[in-house]
């Protein structure tokens, strides 16, 4: 069973799109994140939000980000009913600024989820959700290095899972690995990674013991792709 959405109306190109769940209200909503111009961190006037009710069966513009322009990356992974992205955005003040970005599907806003507390400017990362918990994989040329936070809401509850230092070597012809995503983890505590590479994406299987992985070979004919987790639910699309 499915329910075909279409877009809220508006007149911007870039937009980004999560799913959540009001538990209080028993509606699945859609979130439509849209920001002024595709990604250039040009601070351009705010970000607007709109929001699909399964139940009301339509569209509602709400606040927007606040005083920073932002764009949201990933996918929107979603904890406890919410979608969370990555924000990055620029500041009169302290120039680019990065932050987790929560929509609360019940309070229909964006809230800021605390990072971990680092010694260097974090530059690329991703966020997901491990055992239930929420966690960020930093990415950088030489490593990436996996955090969870285990109490929700809790900066000093960020702790640091593992280091892979062996990041799987590029083809001969490919690019740079730009970042990874954690997209979820087997019964052997193996991780399933998403490394993106330039525009292209490919897949690995990381083992923290051995520190080994293996690739996932895709589809010659896959082009354009989404990689998500399935999970079986009683809660109808259509409200």
């Amino acid at each position: 069973m499915y329910q075909k959405i279409s877009p809220p109306k508006f007149t911007r190109s870039w937009i980004k799109y999560g799913l959540g769940y009001d538990s209080i209200n028993d509606d699945l909503k859609v979130v439509a994140a849209v920001t002024p111009t595709v990604p250039k961190f040009t601070s351009d006037g705010p970000s607007t939000v709109h929001v699909f009710s399964s139940k009301l069966s339509s569209w509602k513009s709400i606040e927007d980000f606040g005083r920073y322009s932002c764009h949201l990356f990933g996918r929107g992974s979603v904890l406890n009913g919410s979608p969370h992205w990555v924000a990055c955005g620029i500041t009169d003040i302290d120039g680019y600024y990065f932050r987790i970005a929560c929509f609360d599907v019940m309070e229909e806003k964006f809230k800021e989820v605390p990072m971990p507390i680092y010694e260097e400017k974090v530059h690329l990362f991703k966020v997901g959700v491990l055992d239930g918990c929420l966690c960020m994989v930093d990415s950088r040329l030489e490593s990436l290095t996996f955090w969870v936070m285990k109490e929700y809401g809790v900066k000093e509850s960020w702790t640091k899972l593992f280091v892979v230092s062996n990041v799987p070597p590029n083809e001969p012809g490919e690019p740079l690995i730009n970042y990874c995503e954690l997209l979820c983890f087997t019964k052997d505590g193996e991780f399933v990674l998403k490394l993106r590479s330039g525009t292209s994406a490919k897949f690995a299987i990381y083992n923290p013991k051995r520190k080994t992985y293996k690739r996932i070979e895709k589809p010659e004919n896959w082009k354009g792709h989404e990689i998500d987790i399935y999970v079986e639910s009683l809660v109808s699309p259509l409200g």
